[in-house]
């Protein structure tokens, strides 16, 4: 299970606002998660994308990324629920 604070300024989150929209919050999301997966040496598991509050909005735009990306290698989405 991997929890993260998005978008800036949610949460304990704190830094300079540089994804001001769903559709740039979720790109930026996919370039991290890919990057974590290749850091920890994890890919090729099923993915299951949650939020609450906020991430009510973002799950959406975050899960079509990931299919959007046309790789089950680092985004097997298998689940999302907001």
């Amino acid at each position: 299970m991997l929890w993260i604070e998005q978008p800036v300024g949610t949460g304990f989150s704190i830094g300079d606002i540089t994804a001001p929209s769903e559709e740039e919050i979720a790109q930026d999301f996919t370039k991290f998660f890919e990057h974590f997966e290749t850091s920890f040496g994890i890919k090729n598991f099923k993915i299951f994308v949650t939020g609450e509050s906020y991430d009510g909005r973002c799950v959406p735009y975050i899960s079509a990324a990931m299919l959007d990306q046309n790789d089950t290698t680092y985004y097997d989405l298998s689940g999302a629920l907001a």
